[in-house]
């Protein structure tokens, strides 16, 4: 299951715990209001029990037979919605359902709830019942009215929720977009505007990083700039005097071709050093045709596809540069280059290499461009070849990429803007 936004994590956990809540009170109300109602009726029928049994010995005292006090106390309770009997206590032959002092629910042959409480005197048991249908009517429209305020309040609730949880969730997406362009240009922007005492916060304490960093990495820049500079202008005079060495011994020979090769690869390193410390972010330079770039440096031996112009808008050594480090990659990791391709792709030329090696897994393949960084077989190379590679790709307004080649090995591109294409 892939992450989900924080506005809809905030807004599902907390549209859960609410609607609990407001579940578990609703049910509460339901249950608390039929408790008390159902109270209220054992209340009323014991309490009519009771009172049934005062005035029945009240009608005696005044010389009413006992039959007519029954039947006047009875007459008299079913007009308040109470229904009396009256059984003759210790009358073997009488019975009676409901014990003395407590309360049952019952029905009558017609289908209606009643409850029925009994009390007691010497002579006789009094059992009064109570309709409870109507109370059970309304806690059911109680429920049912429950359960629409419920669907009415969950719906408002998820709404509220989305409309206040919106604001500072997009304050936080404003933050993440400001950081990714930051990422992009390399460069530090003006902070988004914030409302939210911790979201500002959080934006200054960004700020001032960002910040140390871009300075930390202008100091770096700066510092490799410097080096490389110190270290250019004797390694030229170190080549010029080495072709002009005049030796005819092979062994001495030799060793020169070998000390002017180490130079040699010593001052393009210090130019991938010069051209990752730059700040430049794109480069609009002069028409250069890729196709004769790649024409210039295709090693012998390899499979050359090119059409006669592939113009873009660059600096000829800047791409130069790249595609050798390319052919030199493929030289020491995949047993040379077996294929040089260029191939246009929509609005972007690419310029790509096979080599004939075993290829590399996707995991490498994603390391591959990061400076500095060297695979386990990597035992003499710099870690800034393929860096160079992708800096000079997108300061060209383009990217590098590698892929499995169809023959199994690894190909290795740059794609920049395409301006002129020609077969022909």
């Amino acid at each position: 299951m892939g992450a989900r936004s924080l506005q809809a994590r905030l807004t599902i956990r907390i549209f859960v715990w609410a609607g609990i809540v407001l579940t578990v009170v609703a049910v509460a109300a339901v249950v608390v209001t039929d408790r008390l109602l159902a109270d209220g009726d054992t209340q009323a029928a014991m309490t009519g029990a009771k009172a049934s049994l005062d005035a029945v010995t009240r009608e005696l005292a005044e010389g009413d037979p006992i039959a007519t006090a029954e039947s006047e106390v009875a007459a008299e309770a079913r007009a308040s919605g109470l229904h009396l009997e009256f059984t003759p206590r210790g009358d073997s032959a009488a019975k009676t359902s409901v014990a003395p002092g407590t309360c049952i629910d019952v029905a009558d042959d017609g289908g209606h709830a009643w409850r029925a409480c009994a009390a007691a005197d010497a002579d006789r048991i009094a059992t009064a019942e109570v309709a409870v249908g109507a109370h059970r009517d309304a806690v059911r429209s109680l429920a049912r009215g429950m359960a629409l305020v419920l669907v009415a309040a969950f719906a408002f609730l998820f709404l509220a929720l989305r409309r206040s949880i919106r604001a500072p969730i997009d304050e936080l997406g404003a933050l993440v977009k400001w950081s990714e362009a930051v990422v992009e240009e390399e460069a530090p922007r003006a902070l988004p505007e914030a409302h939210t005492d911790e979201i500002e916060k959080l934006e200054r304490s960004f700020d001032a990083l960002v910040k140390r960093l871009f300075r930390a990495l202008e100091r770096e820049r700066a510092s490799s700039a410097h080096i490389a500079h110190e270290l250019r202008t004797p390694l030229t005079s170190i080549v010029a005097d080495l072709d002009q060495l005049q030796t005819t011994a092979p062994d001495a020979r030799a060793i020169v071709d070998r000390v002017r090769a180490d130079v040699l690869r010593l001052a393009e390193v210090i130019d991938a050093v010069l051209h990752l410390s730059s700040t430049e972010q794109r480069i609009e330079g002069a028409l250069v045709n890729v196709a004769d770039v790649v024409r210039e440096v295709a090693p012998t031996g390899s499979e050359l596809t090119a059409p006669d112009e592939a113009l873009v808008r660059g600096d000829e050594r800047l791409l130069t540069l790249a595609l050798k480090n390319i052919l030199r990659n493929a030289d020491a990791y995949g047993s040379g280059a077996d294929k040089l391709a260029v191939s246009r792709h929509g609005d972007l030329v690419e310029i790509s290499v096979s080599d004939r090696g075993r290829g590399v897994p996707d995991a490498v393949r994603e390391k591959m461009f990061e400076r500095y960084w060297r695979g386990e077989a990597d035992g003499s190379g710099s870690g800034l070849g393929l860096a160079l590679v992708r800096a000079v790709a997108e300061r060209h307004g383009g990217f590098a990429s590698a892929k499995p080649a169809p023959n199994g090995g690894l190909a290795v591109a740059i794609s920049v803007p395409l301006v002129t294409w020609s077969d022909h």
